[in-house]
């Protein structure tokens, strides 16, 4: 992205090259992930960069872990240290104090809770709303914060239109949003639609399912996206 901003037009030129050749050699067998603050969909939009050289890459979402999975989580990490001061009801109030069951917001808590000599679970609220959540959720919500303004580089009437209906629909709704549910803004066409939510997919706002039929159904991508959302006020 620095490449791209010094020297939009020779940067393009650079980053084409590059992209053209990272997909080559994930052609000839080499494993990739990429990874940014800021989606490749998006910075390929706004810099004009050839799609061509990203279209056998698949979005990779990593998930919060289910309940069960963080408790056992907790239960490995504590087990051993705390020697049976980690109780189930210190694990229950945990996870419900957590939120969001991402292994850093876990790893963050227990860090401050402390997995040998653990304080009353009742303790544990204070705790991680005066050392958790404003460090993890902030530190989220800039980042979400940071790709919402780019849009508005890429196309602000598109980021008016488009992205900040669209948002509000999803994340608003009690069940998931099909793509009959998504008004069309004047001026724009089903394509752009499109392209806007694969950039919101990509950079963590959305996520979908898609049935037999190929009809998508979009819900908020995590917890921490819809908390964005009623954060941010956009509408």
């Amino acid at each position: 992205m620095a490449v791209l901003e010094r020297n939009p037009n020779e940067g393009r030129d650079d980053v084409d090259q590059l992209l053209a050749a990272m997909r080559e050699w994930r052609e000839a067998g080499l494993k990739m992930l990429l990874t940014g603050s800021i989606g490749v969909t998006a910075l390929s939009r706004k810099y004009g960069l050839s799609r061509d050289h990203l279209n056998d890459l698949l979005p990779f979402d990593v998930p919060e872990l289910t309940e069960d999975e963080a408790r056992d989580f907790i239960r490995q990490a504590t087990e051993g240290p705390s020697q049976g001061r980690w109780t189930e009801e210190h694990r229950r109030e945990f996870i419900r104090q957590s939120g969001v069951l991402y292994p850093s917001f876990l790893v963050k808590g227990l860090l401050e809770i402390g997995v040998a000599s653990p304080p009353s679970p009742a303790a544990f609220a204070e705790i991680f709303a005066k050392y958790v959540r404003p460090v993890l959720h902030e530190d989220f919500y800039n980042q979400f914060n940071k790709r919402f303004r780019f849009y508005g580089e890429i196309d602000k009437e598109g980021q008016k239109k488009l992205v900040v209906p669209v948002l509000k629909r999803i994340m608003e709704a009690t069940d998931g949003t099909r793509l009959d549910d998504l008004e069309l803004a004047e001026g724009y066409s089903r394509i752009d639609l499109a392209e806007f939510l694969d950039l919101l997919v990509e950079d963590g706002f959305i996520h979908f399912t898609e049935d037999a039929d190929a009809n998508r159904t979009w819900v908020p991508a995590s917890r921490l996206a819809r908390w964005w959302w009623k954060r941010s006020r956009l509408a």
